[in-house]
């Protein structure tokens, strides 16, 4: 896993260093190997229901923004105990930086019996590129963690400030 991890950053990296190829084709190419459903972050805020919605990314991300009532689970110690919880006919969105970490974890859940689990398509990166708010300590703000220097490339949008570790609110 660490292996194909390993390759997939290093030839998006590639890719994106030349400007060969947009985020969408890195999303195609990073979403080809999941089966997992894909929700769009438009579709995300018309949902009606109830649902849960939890960050993979890793702790020192979460602490720089999340998306609203976000739940951080992590990816590296992912556990199962974090959805303990939930019924296996709950909804689930996860989400990570592009959505690679976050499809592993919705495998994981989906491997484990639950039903209504979804991707947030593009991850936190196509959240801000949509202009849509992220929060730290319950305020919107216009930050993000870019998971380091290349991949923070993905993130378009100008309004966002990228940020590679937690800060200390006042």
């Amino acid at each position: 896993m660490k292996l194909r991890l390993t390759f997939l950053l290093l030839a998006s990296f590639l890719k994106i260093s030349c400007g060969q190829e947009s985020f969408e084709e890195i999303l195609q190419e990073t979403y080809k190997d999941f089966n997992v459903q894909h929700i769009q972050p438009d579709s995300l805020l018309k949902l009606n229901s109830k649902f849960y919605l939890l960050d993979t990314r890793e702790q020192s991300e979460f602490e720089v923004s999340h998306l609203e009532n976000a739940v951080c689970v992590g990816y590296d110690n992912f556990s199962l105990d974090s959805v303990k919880e939930f019924a296996k006919s709950d909804t689930i969105v996860v989400y990570c930086s592009i959505g690679y970490r976050s499809s592993k974890i919705a495998e994981k859940l989906q491997e484990q019996g639950f039903k209504n689990v979804f991707n947030l398509y593009g991850g936190i990166f196509q959240w801000v590129n949509s202009e849509l708010p992220v929060f730290r300590k319950g305020k919107a703000i216009e930050e993000i963690h870019p998971y380091d220097i290349f991949w923070g490339k993905l993130v378009e949008n100008p309004k966002v400030k990228k940020e590679y570790k937690p800060k200390s609110d006042k």
